[in-house]
């Protein structure tokens, strides 16, 4: 059943745009009609234009693999290519294809599941907006109020308005040590004056890491604290093209995995399999929201297959 939606606008050019922000540029347009209002409603309401449209349908699938598991999964936000290779081999009725395609991405996703343990120093990075400090407020709750670990928190973001505040509310909340290191040099201190910590959280701020001064900055906090790991933390809103520079503009800090914010607001669950794909990484962790510590998941083969298939984001 195609679902069919109204949008409403002064003209159509701005209608075509709210179409395009809602469904994508491939969106079906099926119709469009211009209101002139008449009456008293011509006093509180102007001529205007409205367009009813439909989000694309799902693209034809490759030869060889399963019509329906294709289809299945790039309804839910898989890339066209791995949703190729996830579903090739997989035949089957309607129905009857479920169960093989789960257990094909149980089996892939199986191989891309990372965790923290054994380390104890971790460092996030990641771009601007990705929701590092509230994550790591989110992994902190975790292991010291849920698991009774010694947790520490350090920020190096000095350069964003109210980020040292966000992080001291969040230390103060939970009753856990926390500094801030304005520089290379202070970050081996800060590090140093924690050192009863079973976990020290590092924050980092968020840059355009596309130019070579932010990358040679963050360099020199990851040389200076030398981290057991290294956290590339990207919201799942970015697309693809921006997935693959981030992940070439933080090759040369070695990331350890990654954490994948915002599944709350992503385009369908299928982009989590989409950005693991495309970085490499292992997955550490999911938030789907931003409220602490509840909207945070850490994925088992197993419930990132029924995120993903089921179209449910927790």
């Amino acid at each position: 059943m195609m679902n069919v939606e109204q949008f409403q606008a002064p003209d159509q050019s701005r209608a075509l745009d709210l179409v395009r922000g809602r469904l994508g540029p491939d969106a079906v347009i099926l119709g469009t009609r211009t209101v002139h209002p008449k009456g008293w409603a011509a006093l509180l309401k102007r001529s205007h234009v409205e367009v009813f449209a439909a989000p694309p349908s799902p693209p034809p699938p490759p030869p060889g693999a399963s019509s329906l598991a294709f289809a299945h999964l790039t309804e839910r936000g898989v890339g066209e290519e791995l949703a190729e290779r996830l579903s090739s081999g997989i035949e089957g009725e309607e129905g009857a294809f479920e169960r093989p395609l789960r257990l094909a991405v149980e089996k892939w996703a199986r191989q891309r599941i990372g965790s923290l343990d054994g380390a104890r120093c971790v460092m996030l990075v990641g771009p601007t907006g990705a929701g590092k400090t509230t994550t790591l407020a989110k992994l902190a709750a975790r292991e010291a109020l849920d698991e009774g670990r010694r947790v520490g928190l350090i920020t190096t973001d000095t350069t964003r308005i109210g980020a040292i505040g966000h992080l001291q509310t969040y230390a103060e909340i939970m009753d856990l040590p926390w500094s801030v290191a304005e520089d290379a040099s202070a970050l081996g201190e800060a590090k140093e004056a924690l050192g009863t910590s079973e976990r020290i959280l590092v924050d980092t701020s968020g840059r355009n890491f596309r130019h070579r001064g932010s990358r040679e900055e963050v360099a020199a906090l990851a040389r200076a604290l030398r981290p057991d790991a290294v956290v590339l933390v990207v919201p799942l809103t970015t697309g693809a093209d921006e997935i693959r520079i981030l992940r070439d503009s933080f090759e040369g800090l070695a990331p350890t995995g990654t954490i994948l914010t915002k599944l709350d607001e992503a385009a369908g669950p299928g982009k989590l399999l989409g950005a693991m794909d495309l970085l490499g990484l292992p997955l550490l962790a999911v938030t789907t929201g931003q409220m602490v510590p509840d909207d945070i998941w850490f994925p088992g083969a197993e419930r990132l297959a029924k995120v993903v298939l089921e179209g449910v984001t927790s």
